[in-house]
């Protein structure tokens, strides 16, 4: 039986928040490699077009390091294993002469998404002209130029794609048989080849016991200046912001006024907040890093485009979705789908920052009557297999 080697790719320098992410992440996939095979970084950095990996910034104990130098002594590495590589979804030009040589080399390409439900952009909100050509000229450009490079099989597919969102599955499906329908088969031109449902990497805290209460109000933010808001917008209007946190501090006053519970702000780490947030400081518990803590313990929690709606929803604990009119165009657009795809009901900033409690109430109890059905199709596939225990398996049934 051949050996099976599992290579995390980089090649790309990082910042330090990220150099904290990949340590983790592969931490993660050290934890769900099968016992009888191999786990490397692979550095390919030497084949990028741009600022190079830097090893010297990472202490990662416990994972193999190769860096390739030379095409011929890699392959004869390589020859009589198994190969499978992480790390190659965001596909750019400059990883060009490394995504070749995996597709020369035959390498199988995996790919996880085990967060649950994950707010995307679909362009169904009502987006302007010039944001619509921004993305367009910047993003999709990019992306359709990799989706015929592979068609054409000169750029590496997806080999296994393990998503813990059905919802995510089902759009994914509905795209790939739809494209080139008439000209190629969906199997041929789909470019995550085979699609594998999986619990989110909630599940794995089922056996552990949490502390929960019920002592807080939540509002979660997801950034008015968050980067990667601010990148796909070709102008954040300092009126429209102003107005925007005006009425948020209006609705958040109301709320907390009206159950009575002391309101928590989690500011998004990532994001810069203006001078004028002070007012916030004053009036309620302001938190960085803490979200998770806070959600455990929220009476209700407020959220916008985030990925912690997950949490929220898999302790069952009562929530809104936060809307607003100043959103800029990719938070819009990802609320938009999350009403969409989900039939969950929003509370908008503007015209409901003096709700009364019935109002607000009604809301809530909508969204509850939601959980059972988010969990089912976008955190839990088998409820009696945590997710490392499953992932482990995955990996090691791999052809």
């Amino acid at each position: 039986m051949k050996k099976k080697i599992f290579f995390y790719v980089v090649f790309t320098k990082y910042t330090k928040k990220k150099q904290s992410d990949l340590t983790r992440y592969l931490n993660y996939l050290k934890k769900i490699t099968p016992e009888d095979s191999d786990l490397f970084l692979l550095d390919f950095s030497k084949y990028y077009f741009g600022e190079s990996f830097n090893k010297s910034n990472f202490s990662i104990k416990n994972i193999k390091y190769l860096k390739v130098e030379n095409l011929y002594n890699f392959k004869k590495f390589c020859y009589g294993k198994k190969i499978y590589c992480f790390g190659l979804i965001n596909q750019k030009i400059k990883q060009i002469l490394i995504l070749r040589i995996i597709k020369k080399l035959n390498f199988k390409v995996i790919e996880i998404m085990n967060l649950g439900y994950f707010p995307q952009s679909y362009k169904e909100a009502n987006l302007s002209l010039l944001y619509k050509i921004f993305v367009l000229l910047t993003y999709r450009t990019n992306y359709y130029f990799f989706r015929i490079l592979s068609l054409l099989n000169l750029t590496p597919k997806i080999d296994y794609y393990f998503e813990s969102s059905q919802n995510r599955i089902n759009k994914i499906k509905s795209r790939q048989e739809k494209k080139f329908l008439n000209i190629f088969s969906s199997k041929k031109i789909a470019f995550f080849k085979k699609i594998i449902r999986i619990n989110s990497q909630l599940h794995e805290k089922l056996e552990k016991p949490v502390k929960i209460s019920k002592k807080y109000i939540v509002y979660i933010d997801s950034g008015y200046d968050h980067p990667d808001i601010t990148t796909k917008e070709l102008y954040m209007f300092s009126k429209k912001r102003r107005v925007f946190y005006d009425n948020l501090y209006k609705s958040l006053e109301n709320i907390e006024k009206k159950f009575n519970k002391k309101l928590v702000f989690c500011k998004h780490p990532k994001s810069n907040y203006p001078a004028y947030f002070n007012k916030f400081d004053r009036r309620f518990i302001i938190s960085t890093g803490k979200a998770e803590y806070y959600i455990l313990n929220s009476f209700l929690s407020i959220v916008s485009a985030t990925t912690l709606i997950n949490l929220v929803i898999y302790y069952k604990k009562d929530f809104i979705i936060s809307n607003s009119q100043f959103w800029g165009n990719l938070v819009k657009d990802k609320i938009v789908s999350i009403k969409k795809e989900l039939n969950l009901e929003t509370f908008d900033i503007e015209s409901d920052k003096y709700a009364n409690k019935l109002q607000l109430e009604k809301k809530i109890l909508k969204n509850r009557k939601q959980m059972n059905k988010f969990i089912s199709n976008n955190l839990i596939a088998d409820k009696k297999t945590g997710h490392m225990n499953q992932m482990k398996r995955f990996m090691g049934e791999l052809s």
